[in-house]
C-alpha cells in the first residue's frame, strides 16, 4: 500500500505461472452482426443472444468441444482429427463459430 496524498494504492503480487495468468485485467467481449455477443473468460466462453445463455467449453488446444445451457446440459458438441478436420459436428440451438484451435 501506498498514500499519495488523498490518493491510496493497493498492490498485489501475481505469483501464479504464465499460462495461469489472465491476458488482460478486463474479458474481451465481440459483439456480432446478428445480435450474438461472446464473452472471453477462463476457460468458457459465454454467449448470449436473445436473453438465451450457452456457455462454449473448449479443450486444451482451444477448440470448442462442448456447448452447454444454464443448467449444464450439453447441447452440442464437436469432435476433430489430429489435423483439424471436424469428424461429428452437431450443434443444437447455437451456432458456433469458433473452429479448430479456436479459429473464427
Amino acid at each position: 500500500t501506498r498514500t499519495f496524498g488523498a490518493t491510496t494504492t493497493n498492490f498485489a503480487l501475481d505469483c501464479a505461472p504464465a499460462p495461469f495468468r489472465a491476458a488482460s485485467a478486463l474479458p474481451e467481449v465481440i459483439y456480432t452482426s446478428s445480435g450474438e455477443s461472446y464473452l472471453h473468460l477462463p476457460g468458457v466462453i459465454m454467449t448470449e443472444k436473445a436473453g438465451l445463455r450457452r456457455y462454449l467449453l473448449p479443450d486444451g488446444l482451444g477448440s470448442i468441444r462442448q456447448a452447454v445451457d444454464a443448467s449444464g446440459v450439453i447441447i452440442g458438441y464437436n469432435e476433430y482429427d489430429p489435423y483439424g478436420n471436424p469428424i461429428v459436428n452437431r450443434q443444437s440451438e447455437i451456432v458456433n463459430p469458433y473452429g479448430f484451435t479456436g479459429e473464427w
